[in-house]
């Protein structure tokens, strides 16, 4: 999942797990060589002095929170066979396809949302049921006040752009009864507001060395999967609209039928559960993590409803002799045992 889905405390209540503070640890140590917070500090401040919602910090800390529940999937032995992200959350995605190792993911984020930072104060966002055309058509007289920033599903698409010209969107939208909702955000990602800081991300990415992918790995930018994800490929990503439902859609079309969202709260689950029913196709979406709901819960829950949707588990990662959760260990206040 992408910005948006982050908040304060997330991820918080994991740092006592071994194998998820491993990859935190890894990434805050990485992240100094390109930032001046420290990562372990902004996941365990207060709300009222946490900077999570701040672009510069909210990317680097998506991405080690997404590498960090991904090396807790793997330990438990649970691989995927495709992956995509959705904004930023692509960058995570094309850690878990091995496009890049975990410094360059580390440096791509740092770099993109310091960049993207700079754009905080020119515009918003706003989400509209309506389908990828209907949007285009609503969008067309104000140009390039207003972008189409992404396609979430069939009938979910986000705009972006000059505040007070979406202002007047909103309201002709609402007048004709269509469902339209402005983002608490001060950016507008994903428009012609991004096309400043173009130069600057493809010169201060020069360098980055990306991969072949080992499993199947979907661009969010143009729904396939043979892009490059180079230095120019980013800048590209930042500008243009993220097509999610149309990378769901091939997905489904290949017969994938399980999907998994990586991240700190659903933002994405309910536009691939509509996706799905747009498709008419048989598949479940399972969220990660909910926000301001038990950490370690949430992820047995996840872990059990993957199984009871038929994903095969190795339970002898999963339990140690005594029938507790071994990867999983209760907080020192806790001693009570999970089955």
């Amino acid at each position: 999942s992408g910005q948006g889905s982050q908040w304060f405390a997330m991820g918080r209540q994991l740092l006592h797990m071994q194998t998820f503070r491993d990859v935190i640890d890894q990434c805050d140590a990485l992240f100094k060589k390109h930032v001046t917070w420290s990562l372990l500090d902004e996941l365990q401040k207060d709300e009222t002095e946490s900077r999570i919602m701040q672009t510069e910090v909210a990317q680097p800390a998506l991405f080690a929170l997404q590498a960090a529940l991904l090396a807790v999937y793997k330990s438990w032995g649970i691989e995927p066979l495709a992956v995509l992200g959705h904004s930023v959350g692509e960058i995570a995605a094309c850690y878990a396809a091995g496009v890049f190792d975990i410094e360059q993911a580390a440096r791509l984020a740092c770099v993109r949302g310091r960049i993207m930072q700079k754009a905080t104060g020119l515009g918003t966002m706003a989400s509209l049921d309506l389908t990828p055309e209907e949007t285009r058509e609503a969008i067309a007289p104000h140009k390039d006040a207003l972008s189409l920033a992404a396609i979430n599903a069939p009938q979910s698409c986000v705009v972006s752009g000059d505040s007070g010209v979406m202002a007047k969107l909103l309201e002709e939208l609402q007048q004709k009864g269509v469902s339209a909702k402005k983002l608490k955000v001060d950016y507008a990602f994903h428009s012609a507001q991004m096309q400043p800081f173009v130069a600057d991300l493809a010169r201060e990415l020069a360098g980055l060395k990306p991969a072949k992918p080992s499993l199947t790995l979907y661009s969010s930018l143009s729904a396939k999967t043979e892009e490059s994800f180079d230095a120019n490929y980013w800048p590209l990503q930042m500008r243009g609209a993220v097509r999610f439902a149309d990378a769901i859609e091939a997905l489904l079309q290949k017969d994938f039928n399980l999907f998994l969202e990586i991240g700190p709260h659903p933002v994405l689950t309910p536009a691939v559960d509509d996706t799905i029913a747009h498709a008419n196709k048989r598949a479940a979406v399972v969220p990660s993590l909910r926000r301001n709901q038990p950490e370690r819960e949430s992820l047995l829950n996840a872990l059990a409803t993957l199984h009871a949707h038929g994903l095969p588990l190795d339970w002898k990662k999963l339990f140690d002799v005594k029938g507790r959760v071994a990867l999983l260990p209760s907080y020192p206040w806790q001693r009570q045992r999970y089955w």
